[in-house]
């Protein structure tokens, strides 16, 4: 019996992680992320950066599948109404490598979601040469909670786009190894079919 129940919750995981592996497909994703929140004492990264809340900016990812590499340039910083947009046209991103298929869970609503336990650390290099860290997690930073979750988002019926959120609360900022602030953000990354 023992050995049946196994077989089976060994099955029940492949089915899950199959049907998961079509709901993401590697390649070029657009993103669009909202900040949503900024814990910054000393304003630094306010007045120096341009961050805002409420700000949008807008990326191209390349998404090499699960338990591998994701890339993202964004390629126009801040928004119009803020006070400098970070003053740079581009940003290029190298995010932790995205999680196995098995690492997520399904919802009832369809989607999968996982939000990983250890540090997820990403290094963005600047158009003006500065050279930054965003490090999230599930845990803790500077006495902040900080959250940290992935959510693949089912498609519509009869559609091949596959999406993806990434939304993250109060993700330290880095410069130097030196925390300037904490930055709450919502993003989605959405691929068309063929």
């Amino acid at each position: 019996m023992t050995k049946l129940c196994t077989a089976v919750a060994a099955m029940s995981v492949l089915m899950s992680t199959g049907a998961l592996a079509q709901k993401l497909t590697a390649g070029q994703y657009f993103g669009t992320t909202q900040y949503t929140a900024l814990d910054d004492p000393s304003g630094i990264c306010a007045s120096s950066a341009g961050l805002a809340v409420g700000q949008v900016t807008n990326s191209i990812s390349t998404i090499l599948g699960f338990g591998l590499g994701n890339a993202s340039t964004i390629a126009n910083p801040g928004s119009a109404s803020a006070p400098t947009g970070y003053g740079v046209q581009w940003i290029n991103c190298a995010f932790p490598t995205f999680p196995a298929a098995s690492a997520f869970s399904k919802q009832k609503d369809g989607s999968y979601t996982d939000s990983p336990t250890a540090p997820q650390v990403t290094t963005c290099s600047a158009e003006n040469g500065v050279t930054y860290t965003l490090t999230s997690s599930n845990g803790s930073s500077g006495g902040l909670t900080q959250t940290d979750t992935i959510t693949i988002i089912p498609p519509l019926k009869g559609s091949k786009s596959t999406s993806f959120k990434l939304t993250s609360g109060n993700t330290a900022v880095a410069v130097g190894g030196t925390v300037l602030c904490y930055l709450s953000t919502d993003a989605l990354y959405s691929r068309s079919g063929k």
